[in-house]
Formats: structure tokens, C-alpha cells, sequence
């Protein structure tokens, strides 16, 4: 049986004017890759064609198949058995950072791990924690303040990786706004309070001196997709979004009105988290997807068309502006080569949401993280030999 978070995903798309057409086209192309997604969680996705067979992402990546490039503790995991392990994993949301989430099942670099990984896509942050909480999904891929926000409510929960550190947010809005404190008086969309992109809104809040509620109604509208189509209603007069949806709001005639990438701001963005208990009982599944995610990253960052040729097909995207969008957005300084999670990194998102909940005051940071993981992978040479150093 499906989740419930899994089923909210099918609702019907927001009503738009009926004068933007080229919004309506964006809009159904925004939907059909959700489709697809929808469809990628029904059933095990088909072993995805590079364009170029040599470059074939079955193949291992060059650096994972030199001598010696297998950690000691990964070695007895790297050869994949006869009979693959089961493992759901959870998406908080349609977005850029998920792309090494998918190349990882979809390159064949968890398989190769003996993990046969089910990739369950969530509407928001909240709903992909309560999979995590209810070990429904023993792994996933969540923004760090959200595990900061339930541990503070005496969640268990600790991330293993972290591969963004930096938003790539945009804030997309009518043309006729020119800065983001021209929102003052309107509303902005959300996923959901509390997830990585209020977190992003209250640091652009701040940035402005802006007041939320007061100057600024801040509004949780659940997934990409339905934040675009709030947007394209009416409903809100700027949206947080990210790629490949900001392409699509520009071919809307929407601007980019605010952009986090130009802000130098460390938080943990993206993680992958499961909780204590989970880990205690599996350290070697957790152990191999981590290894598999690093494998993926790579291939990610150095293999840009097989990559987009995965990412494209996943999504059920041709549209090529789109995915260069996506590639852009994730694949440079933004993605960490070792997804090493920090407690730093948590202190400083640990700071920020203190400010407007004092149960975060008193967690420390380095009950949040578990570093030993990517430790093993960069300390036996695995990653540098990876990129050929």
C-alpha cells in the first residue's frame, strides 16, 4: 500500500487566466513531469540509455574502478548480490538538488550496491518527514532545517550527508515588482513552514527588513508544481521556485526577482537523513547508499550528458532549456564532492530558526549529524581517486 503522502500528489492543476498561453504551456510541462515522477514511485523505473554507449551510466565511473578505489569497510558491499536489498527512499520535492538522488537508482550506482531503491516523492518537507518518523522510508532526502525543526520536537533523526550547502532558490513574481521589498503588502508562496524554503524566505525577510505577517504574508502552497500554479492564478504575487520550474515561470513571463545563488549564506540545504534506530540496526545499508550517492555525484558532475539523458528521462523533460537549468543549477560548487555533513553547518541554520522557535535553542549541533560514512570514503582515498587525484 501506497503512503497517503504518495496519493496528495494527484490533485488538480490551479486554474490559470485564460489569456496566458504560454503560462499554460509551462504549466502542462511542469505537470507532466510530476506525472512522470508519480509514475517512477508506482513501479521500478527502466535501466536509463546514455547517449553515448561508451559512457554508458552502468559503467562504473572511471575513478571508482581504479585499483584500490573501494574503501575498506565498503569493499564486501561493492559486488552486488544475487538478490537485491529493498530500500524506500523519500523526496521531499521536485527540484534541482534531487538530480544525484535520481542518477544514483537510475545510473544503476545503488544496485551496484546491492540496494534496490524504491524513490518515493513527497509534496513537502513535512510529509516526507512523517514517512521518515513512522520508518516507512527509512532514508531520504530532506532540507536540513526540517530535521533541526523535529528533533527540536524530540525526533530521533540524523543526517548521514549533506550535499548542498547553498540555496538555489529563486524568488519568480509578475515583471512589474523590481525588488523583493516591493512584496511588502503581498504574499509569497511556500512549500510549507518550517521546510528549507521558508527558511530561505525568513533570510530574504531579514535581508530587507521585512516583517513576516505584518509586511509580508508568507503562504505554505505544498509542492513546485503548486507553487507555480499559485503564482499563475493569482494567488500569490511571487513564488519560491526552483529549476527546472523557474524556467518554466520565465517562459511564463514571470522574472527572477530575488536569487539566492548570489548570496553568501551556508545552511545544510540538502540532506540525507534516517533516524538512530535505523541506523543502529542497518549501518551497512546506510554505509552503502552513502557510497552510492558519492558515486553518483561524480558521475553528476563529469558526465554532464548521460546525465541529462537520465535526469530528462526520469522527469519526462525534452524541454532543453529546462534541463540545462537543472544541470547548471546543481552541478557546479553548489554540490559537494564529499556530501560531508557538518555540525557548523547546522549551527548556523540552528541560529536563524531559534529566532522564531526557542525549542531549537538547546539542541546541539553534533547530535544532528553522523559523519562517519563520507569520513571512510575521503579518508581511505576513495573520492580523490574518484576525480583522479
Amino acid at each position: 500500500m501506497r503512503p497517503p503522502f504518495t496519493t496528495r500528489l494527484r490533485e488538480p492543476r490551479p486554474r490559470r487566466p485564460a489569456a496566458r498561453t504560454a503560462a499554460r504551456r509551462s504549466f502542462t510541462t511542469a505537470c507532466v513531469a510530476l506525472l512522470a515522477l508519480l509514475a517512477a514511485c508506482a513501479q521500478p523505473a527502466a535501466a536509463p540509455r546514455a547517449p553515448d554507449a561508451a559512457k554508458a551510466p552502468s559503467a562504473p565511473p572511471a575513478g571508482a574502478a581504479a585499483a584500490g578505489a573501494t574503501p575498506p569497510q565498503a569493499a564486501a558491499a561493492s559486488t552486488q548480490p544475487a538478490a537485491l536489498q529493498p530500500l524506500k527512499f523519500v523526496i521531499s520535492t521536485i527540484s534541482a538538488s534531487i538530480a544525484p538522488t535520481v542518477v544514483a537508482k537510475e545510473a544503476g550506482f545503488t544496485a551496484r550496491q546491492g540496494l534496490d531503491v524504491d524513490l518515493v516523492i513527497a509534496r513537502s518537507g513535512s510529509e516526507a518527514m512523517a514517512a521518515l518518523l513512522s520508518q516507512d522510508a527509512p532514508l531520504g532526502s530532506i532540507g536540513g532545517n526540517a530535521i533541526i525543526n523535529a528533533s527540536a520536537s524530540g525526533a530521533d533523526l540524523v543526517a548521514v550527508a549533506v550535499q548542498q550547502v547553498r540555496f538555489t532558490y529563486q524568488v519568480m513574481s509578475d515583471p512589474s515588482l523590481q525588488t523583493f521589498a516591493d512584496l511588502r503588502g503581498k504574499r509569497l508562496g511556500v512549500a510549507d513552514v518550517g521546510g528549507s524554503s521558508d527558511l530561505a524566505t525568513q533570510y530574504a525577510l531579514d535581508k530587507f527588513g521585512l516583517r513576516r505577517g505584518e509586511d509580508v504574508a508568507v503562504v505554505a502552497l505544498g509542492s513546485q508544481n503548486e507553487r507555480l500554479g499559485g503564482l499563475q492564478a493569482g494567488a500569490v504575487a511571487a513564488a519560491m521556485l526552483q529549476a527546472p520550474f523557474t524556467a518554466s515561470a520565465r517562459e511564463a513571463g514571470y522574472k527572477t526577482l530575488f536569487n539566492f545563488a548570489n548570496e553568501d549564506y551556508e545552511a545544510p540545504i540538502t540532506t540525507v537523513v534516517t533516524n538512530r534506530a535505523y541506523l543502529r540496526d542497518h549501518p551497512d545499508v546506510v554505509r552503502r547508499y552513502v557510497t552510492a550517492l558519492v558515486d553518483a555525484i561524480h558521475y553528476f558532475k563529469t558526465e554532464r550528458a548521460g546525465t541529462l539523458a537520465i535526469v530528462g528521462r526520469f522527469l519526462g523533460l525534452d524541454d532543453p532549456a529546462a534541463l540545462d537549468e537543472i544541470y547548471s543549477e546543481s552541478a557546479g560548487p553548489v554540490l559537494l564532492e564529499a556530501p560531508l555533513p557538518r555540525a557548523a553547518t547546522f549551527a548556523s541554520a540552528i541560529k536563524d530558526i531559534a529566532a522564531h522557535n526557542e525549542n531549537v535553542a538547546r539542541l546541539n549541533p553534533n547530535d544532528l549529524v553522523d559523519d562517519r560514512f563520507v569520513r571512510e570514503l575521503m579518508d581511505s582515498g576513495y573520492i580523490d581517486r574518484l576525480y583522479g587525484r
